[in-house]
């Protein structure tokens, strides 16, 4: 289109030339007329042509277009870069290319601070084009929710959700936000949702049990991951939540079983040996609890939890100077871990 605008306009202004220069000669009015004549036509000729020089212009977007799309699938971000200038020259050959400015604020969003206007800047762009976008309005909410905008970020959500009904990302998105501002039983309500109108599948399910769980409905988080383990049988993180389940009914063995089922599926998560350590604990056998922590500790040495138990256990044992020792390294660890804190100023005194 602007090889045509341009046509027309140098068109124009030679036209006006030409008549100058026809009255100031000798040439009449016969030679005014070819002379009119000649310039319509390449009016007309370019006219005409418009439709190969358009479809030549989609033709080159669309190649650099898709050439980005290729080198952001690899994720090496040497090719990211490239991946944004191929964006950049879409965009340069037409500005409203479908999805060029949201991928272009895909990119920008995972590599500049959430704070940096660009991303930003390119998703509104995206909506300008197409205000029913719902993936630029999924990633705004992302991007205000990064920004700790958890009210905004809501918003965007729900806008997205509200334009494809069974957009699953968006729902996880909001209900995360939701559970960041511990409105738990808004999270497990998204969930429910979600399932409801997108169908059944592990991940969701887990969510939905996790969040019932927090509120308090035992029976549906029970009800949840039954069906996720259904779904996943192979996954070590599914069947922690299904001893959580079982320990809040206190059916105690039956959380130790699907603890260990859990480590036999991941024996590299910290936070199984540490809740099978808890167990045992709960059942007074502390030998094997400290073997539990000590593996929890092996894996994570940053496991606050761990060593404030450990201190606990030895204050059972009646050995304070070590339960100091270990008390101190959960308040290092963390130091809002406000029961590690009151735990050592315990044990001072009884040393």
């Amino acid at each position: 289109m602007p090889v045509v605008i341009l046509l027309i306009i140098f068109a124009a202004y030679a036209m006006t030339r030409l008549r100058r220069l026809i009255r100031r000669s000798n040439a009449g009015h016969i030679k005014q007329k070819w002379i009119r004549f000649g310039l319509i036509y390449l009016i007309l000729l370019a006219l005409l042509n418009y439709p190969f020089y358009d479809a030549f212009a989609r033709n080159e977007a669309q190649e650099h277009f898709n050439l980005s799309a290729a080198y952001y699938r690899t994720g090496d971000p040497e090719l990211l870069d490239l991946a944004e200038v191929e964006l950049q020259k879409t965009l340069s050959i037409n500005s409203a290319f479908p999805r060029a400015q949201l991928n272009l604020g895909v990119i920008l969003m995972d590599r500049t601070d959430p704070h940096d206007d660009r991303a930003e800047s390119y998703f509104l762009g995206e909506l300008a084009i197409n205000p029913n976008d719902e993936m630029a309005h999924n990633n705004l909410g992302v991007l205000f929710e990064r920004r700790g905008d958890s009210a905004q970020a809501k918003s965007y959500f729900q806008t997205a959700i509200s334009i494809r009904p069974t957009y699953r990302e968006a729902y996880l998105n909001l209900a995360r936000v939701q559970d960041q501002i511990a409105d738990y039983e808004s999270a497990y309500e998204t969930y429910v949702h979600a399932i409801a109108l997108t169908g059944e599948d592990a991940e969701m399910c887990f969510l939905a049990s996790h969040a019932a769980f927090l509120v308090g409905l035992i029976d549906q988080s029970e009800k949840w991951i039954k069906i996720a383990l259904e779904l996943d049988e192979k996954n070590a993180v599914y069947w922690h939540q299904r001893a959580l389940v079982e320990n809040a009914r206190q059916n105690r063995q039956a959380a130790l079983y699907f603890l260990r089922k859990a480590v036999e599926l991941a024996p590299e998560r910290s936070e199984l040996h540490h809740d099978i350590g808890v167990w045992y604990m709960q059942n007074n056998r502390l030998e094997d609890a400290k073997i539990s922590f000590q593996k929890s500790l092996g894996l994570d040495s940053d496991t606050a939890r761990a060593y404030h138990n450990l201190g606990l256990i030895a204050l059972a044992e009646s050995d304070t100077s070590r339960a100091v020792s270990y008390f101190h390294h959960a308040c290092a660890l963390d130091s809002t871990f406000q029961e590690a804190r009151e735990a050592m100023k315990s044990a001072n005194l009884q040393n």
